[in-house]
C-alpha cells in the first residue's frame, strides 16, 4: 500500500510541475494571430494589419507635391503594403537619435525623413470594412512649424483610443520648415501658396478622411482635430481657413495656438529675398525661383537659417484671409495647458541634461530650501504671497512646484484663444494638466510628455515616468482620454465620472486634471499666483510688468532714432539701454544675419527671438532688448567662460536660461557669433 502512495505521489508531483511550466509558458490570454487587412482607398488599394482587434495601416499616401507648391492627391498601381511607418519631412534642427528612457524631447523614434514621400497617413481603427459611423480623430503633431512627425513618440500612436473607446485615429505628417512654409509668391504665381503648403497639405489629408474614412468604419460627418504644441497652431490656423471649412466639426489646441496670425506677407517675402542675397542668386524671378527649387534640401535649409528665416503661416488674404477663426464659432473647441509647460524643473533633474544638477531635484530639497527658493526669486516681499497663493490654488501639491511654472494668463496660456471663442459666440471648454509625474521624487508637469500620453490612454508607453504611482498615473490617463472620447463622440468633453462645464470668460471655468484629484474649478482660481510673479521684482529691481514696460519704451525710442549712427546706437538704431548700470556701455552693431536669433533650453529649440543688444567694452556684460511674439523685454546677460548667459522670461510664456556660445576669435569683429 506504502508502495502505491508512494508511486501516485510521484505521478501527482509530476502533473503538478508540467502544469506549473505550462502555465508559465502559457499567456495570459490567448492572442489571436496577426492577419492582413485590405481597404480600397481612392489612390488604390491598401495591405494593413489586424493585432488584438485593432487595424493599422502605415503611411498610406494622400498627396504628392512639387516643391513650393500645392500637393495633389496621390495614386498608385497594385497593393500598396501600409504595414511599415512611412518617411517624414525633413528638418535638420532635428538629428535622429537613439532611444532615451528620459528623454522627451529629441526623437526616441528611429524615422526615415524624405521630402518626396512625406505626404502620408496612418489609421487605427476596429471598423475595417464595417458601416458603423465611428467618430474621427485626427491627430496634428508638434514640434513648431519646423519639426516633428506623426510617428516620433510611441505614445503619438492611435491604437489605444481605438481599442478603449472604438474611434478612428489618423494621424497626418505633412511638409515643414523650409518646404512647408516659405514665401516664395513674389517669384511666380505657381508659388502664391508656398508660405502656407504645409497647412495645404493637412487640409488635403483632411479631405481624404472625408473622401476614405467610411472604408475604415468611420463617419466623416463627425471629425475632431487635435494638435499639441505646433500642432495646436495647425489646429487654430484650420480653424481660420475658409476653405477647411467643413472638414472638421470639432476642434482641440493643447500647449499652442492663437487667437490671431499675425505672420504677414510682407514679412515672408522679405525673409525669402534675405535668403536670395545670401545665396548671391540672379538673373529673373523664374531662374531665382528654379535655383531655389533645385537647391538640395541641406543646402536651402542651412540658407533659410543663416537668413533668419522663421516658419509658420502667413496672412496672405487668399488662403487664410484673417488669422483670425470667427468663421468656426459654431466648432466645439477645447484649449489646454499643463502645469509646467517648459519650465526648467525637468532639465535640472534629469541627467541627460546639460542643467543636470542633483541639488535641484525636488526630492533632495526640504521645506526650508523650498521657501529660500520663493524668496530668492521674488524678494522677501513676494515671495511668502506667492507661496500663500500656491498653497491655496493647489493644495494636493507640494510647495515645490510653485517654483516651476510659466504664466497660463499671458503669452503661452490658452485664455486668449478661449475668449477669442466666446467672444464669437462659441462653445469652448478649458483644462489644465497638473499631475506630477513620480520619477526622481517629482516632475512638475511638462510640454508634451505630460500631455500627450494621457489624452491618448498611451500611459503604458512611459512606464519609467510613472513608476511608483501606476495607480495615479493610470487615472489621469482613463479622465483625461476619457474626455476626449466623449468630445469626439458628442462635442461635450464630460463623462460620467467628471462633469466638465463650459469655459466663459465670467466664470473662468477649468477642468484641472490631476490624477484620483481632477475636478473643475472656477473664477480663474490660480491667477493670483501670475498676478504676484508679475508685481514681484525681477533681478533689474523693477516689476517684470515695469521690465517689459521698459523695453517697450526703448523699442519706441530706438525706432525714432533710426538712420542715426552716433555712438549709443546700434546699426538700426534702437536702443537696449534700458536697465542696470550702463554709464560703461556702448551699443554694438548687430550684423543683419544675427538679427534674428533662435532661443534654446538645454536640449529643446524653441523659437525666434528678434535682439538689439548694448556692452560693455569687454564683452563682459551684454545688455539686450528681447522682440517677442511681438512685446519687448528687456534683460541683462554675463559672459562666464564665452557663453553668453541670458536670463529671460519671454513675457510670461516661459521662464528659463537661455545660453549663447560666444567665440573668442570673432569677439572683435562679431560678437554675436551663436552656435
Amino acid at each position: 500500500m506504502r508502495k502505491k502512495s508512494s508511486v501516485i505521489a510521484v505521478i501527482l508531483t509530476a502533473v503538478l510541475i508540467l502544469t506549473s511550466v505550462t502555465a508559465l509558458a502559457s499567456p495570459a490570454k490567448a492572442a489571436e494571430p496577426v492577419t492582413g487587412v485590405p481597404a480600397t482607398v481612392t489612390g488604390g488599394d491598401v495591405m494593413g494589419y489586424r493585432y488584438d482587434g485593432v487595424d493599422t495601416f502605415f503611411a498610406i499616401p494622400y498627396g504628392t507635391a512639387e516643391r513650393f507648391q500645392p500637393a495633389q492627391a496621390a495614386s498608385w498601381e497594385g497593393m500598396y503594403c501600409a504595414n511599415v511607418m512611412g518617411e517624414v519631412c525633413p528638418q535638420s534642427a532635428h538629428d535622429t537619435a537613439a532611444r532615451d528612457l528620459f528623454n522627451s524631447f529629441p526623437y526616441n523614434m528611429i524615422l526615415t525623413e524624405s521630402e518626396n514621400n512625406c505626404l502620408n497617413l496612418n489609421v487605427w481603427t476596429q471598423g475595417t470594412g464595417t458601416e458603423a459611423a465611428r467618430p474621427v480623430i485626427v491627430w496634428l503633431h508638434g514640434g513648431g512649424y519646423s519639426a516633428g512627425s506623426s510617428l516620433m513618440f510611441n505614445f503619438y500612436f492611435g491604437e489605444a483610443m481605438a481599442r478603449a473607446y472604438d474611434v478612428v485615429f489618423v494621424s497626418v505628417n505633412h511638409r515643414l520648415n523650409c518646404l512647408g512654409y516659405f514665401d516664395v509668391s513674389a517669384y511666380g504665381d505657381a508659388y502664391k501658396y508656398s508660405a502656407n503648403v504645409g497647412q495645404m497639405d493637412i487640409q488635403l489629408a483632411l479631405q481624404w478622411v472625408q473622401d476614405n474614412i467610411a472604408a475604415f468604419g468611420g463617419d466623416s460627418s463627425n471629425v475632431t482635430i487635435i494638435g499639441q504644441s505646433g500642432g495646436g497652431g495647425k489646429v487654430t490656423t484650420l480653424m481660420s481657413t475658409p476653405s477647411a471649412k467643413g472638414l472638421f466639426q470639432k476642434a482641440v489646441a493643447l500647449s499652442g495656438g492663437s487667437a490671431q496670425i499675425t505672420r504677414t506677407t510682407e514679412q515672408s517675402q522679405a525673409e525669402a529675398a534675405a535668403v536670395v542675397e545670401y545665396l548671391g542668386l540672379e538673373g529673373s524671378d523664374d531662374e531665382i525661383v528654379q535655383a531655389l527649387v533645385d537647391l538640395p534640401y541641406e543646402e536651402l535649409f542651412a540658407a533659410c537659417t543663416a537668413a533668419g528665416v522663421s516658419y509658420g503661416p502667413v496672412v496672405d488674404g487668399d488662403y487664410i484671409p484673417t488669422g483670425t477663426y470667427e468663421i468656426s464659432a459654431d466648432i466645439p473647441f477645447i484649449a489646454s495647458n499643463v502645469l509646467g509647460e517648459f519650465s526648467t524643473n525637468y532639465a535640472e533633474v534629469v541627467p541627460y541634461s546639460p542643467n543636470y544638477d542633483v541639488h535641484n531635484m525636488l526630492a533632495y530639497m526640504d521645506d526650508e530650501a523650498v521657501a529660500a527658493q520663493y524668496v530668492s526669486k521674488w524678494g522677501e516681499d513676494y515671495g511668502p504671497q506667492i507661496m500663500e497663493a500656491f498653497a491655496a490654488a493647489y493644495p494636493n501639491h507640494p510647495m515645490k512646484d510653485g517654483l516651476y511654472l510659466n504664466d497660463r494668463y499671458n503669452g503661452f496660456g490658452a485664455f486668449g484663444m478661449l475668449d477669442a471663442m466666446a467672444s464669437y459666440g462659441g462653445t469652448c471648454y478649458n483644462s489644465l494638466l497638473a499631475y506630477d509625474y513620480a520619477m526622481y521624487g517629482g516632475i512638475v508637469p511638462i510640454h508634451t510628455a505630460s500631455s500627450i500620453p494621457f489624452w491618448f490612454n498611451n500611459v503604458d508607453d512611459i512606464p519609467e515616468f510613472i513608476a511608483g504611482d501606476e495607480e495615479g498615473a493610470y487615472a489621469m490617463g482613463t479622465a483625461v482620454s476619457g474626455a476626449l472620447a466623449a468630445f469626439a463622440y458628442t462635442g461635450n468633453p464630460s463623462t460620467e465620472d467628471l462633469e466638465w462645464e463650459a469655459y466663459t470668460p465670467e466664470n473662468g471655468a477649468t477642468m484641472v486634471f490631476d490624477g484620483a484629484n481632477s475636478e473643475m474649478k472656477y473664477n480663474f482660481f490660480d491667477k493670483e499666483i501670475f498676478d504676484l510673479i508679475s508685481e514681484a521684482p525681477s533681478s533689474s529691481g523693477e516689476s517684470a510688468a515695469e521690465d517689459a514696460e521698459a523695453a517697450e519704451e526703448a523699442e519706441a525710442e530706438g525706432e525714432s532714432e533710426e538712420g542715426e549712427s552716433e555712438e549709443g546706437e546700434s546699426a538700426e538704431g534702437e536702443s537696449a539701454d534700458s536697465e542696470g548700470d550702463s554709464s560703461d556701455v556702448a551699443l554694438v552693431e548687430i550684423p543683419d544675419e544675427y538679427t534674428q536669433v533662435k532661443v534654446f533650453n538645454g536640449t529643446y529649440g524653441f523659437g525666434d527671438a528678434e535682439i538689439t543688444a548694448a556692452t560693455n567694452d569687454d564683452f563682459s556684460r551684454f545688455f539686450f532688448t528681447f522682440v517677442t511674439f511681438g512685446e519687448a523685454q528687456a534683460v541683462e546677460g554675463t559672459v562666464d567662460d564665452g557663453i553668453i548667459n541670458v536670463e529671460y522670461d519671454l513675457t510670461g510664456f516661459m521662464g528659463m536660461d537661455a545660453q549663447w556660445i560666444w567665440d573668442d576669435a570673432v569677439a572683435s569683429e562679431n560678437p554675436w557669433t551663436a552656435r
